[in-house]
């Protein structure tokens, strides 16, 4: 596939779009940063030097103006489930996000307080590690190091309960949900 503009809207739009909105709830918002994904794309495609690698490249394009419109909000972000997801290789369910959104709460219920609270604080309410560390009073690396390994404690979890794998950037992909003999999220045993 030629990598241009056209080309990648054609082949991507529909997917990106269904992916944007399953994670802010609306259309008119989902358009908006769906066009602000392509005007990234548009403007930096030459920057792309592998095109095997181009869905991965504009997956990682569009995660990140979702966690911009967030920003850019200012108020309660759902979870960021965007971060430990590849989502062309997930499938759930109905809508997917909603649902094993409950395995995540789970999870983060599930870690040490230390990491919880950092983790609610940075992934769940949208602040910045800067204002964790001060808000815990401890030092930006440990905030940066908890948030870290309480994510990282998470895609563990999904690993053993939904049976998921890392790719080879880290993201969990596969997977086998809702999983019945898992006894470590609420969502999967009810």
């Amino acid at each position: 596939m030629k990598n241009n503009t056209k080309n990648i809207w054609d082949n991507f739009h529909q997917k990106l779009y269904s992916f944007i909105f399953n994670r802010v709830g609306n259309h008119v918002e989902a358009e908006d940063v769906l066009q602000e994904v392509f005007l990234k794309i548009h403007t930096n495609i030459e920057l792309l030097n592998d095109s095997d690698k181009l869905q991965a490249w504009i997956y990682a394009i569009t995660r990140n103006s979702i966690i911009d419109y967030y920003r850019k909000k200012g108020g309660k972000q759902d979870v960021e489930f965007h971060e430990y997801m590849q989502p062309q290789e997930f499938s759930l369910k109905g809508n997917g996000f909603k649902e094993i959104k409950g395995c995540l709460n789970s999870f983060v219920n599930l870690l040490p307080d230390k990491y919880k609270e950092s983790v609610e604080l940075s992934e769940i309410k949208g602040i910045k590690q800067k204002e964790v560390a001060e808000r815990l009073n401890i030092s930006l690396p440990a905030a940066k190091s908890r948030i870290l390994r309480g994510k990282d404690m998470i895609k563990q979890h999904f690993i053993d309960c939904c049976k998921f794998k890392l790719d080879e950037k880290g993201f969990l992909v596969g997977g086998d949900w809702p999983n019945e003999t898992c006894e470590k999220c609420d969502t999967c045993n009810s």
